[in-house]
């Protein structure tokens, strides 16, 4: 029992020091999303593959990482609203200036 309880504490240290899908996702996503961590959590308890490149090809086995980090990524994700909020609407506003540019025939 007390070997069984070292190994997921050191399974869950091991994943956290990996850094979290909030983490993951700021740094990955090319367009900005709220909750980007607690989504790809999701999709790994789904049993959906995220990326089989970027994960290692794990595929399914994430569901139980997604169970373990969706409340790190739920806090995460909720300190960093404002500025995905912001970066969301920046986006946006860009999108909407580009198309209403004079171009000249």
């Amino acid at each position: 029992m007390k070997n069984n309880l070292a190994l997921i504490i050191f399974l869950l240290l091991t994943h956290l020091l990996t850094g979290c899908s909030s983490i993951h996702a700021h740094r990955t996503d090319v367009t900005p999303r709220v909750y980007p961590g607690v989504k790809e959590d999701m999709r790994a308890m789904k049993g959906y593959s995220c990326d089989a490149d970027e994960w290692g090809g794990l595929g399914r086995s994430l569901a139980i990482w997604g169970t373990c980090d969706i409340l790190f990524s739920f806090v995460l994700d909720t300190l960093l609203l404002p500025y995905d909020i912001y970066k969301v609407n920046k986006e946006k506003d860009e999108k909407k200036n580009a198309s209403c540019e004079f171009r000249p025939a």
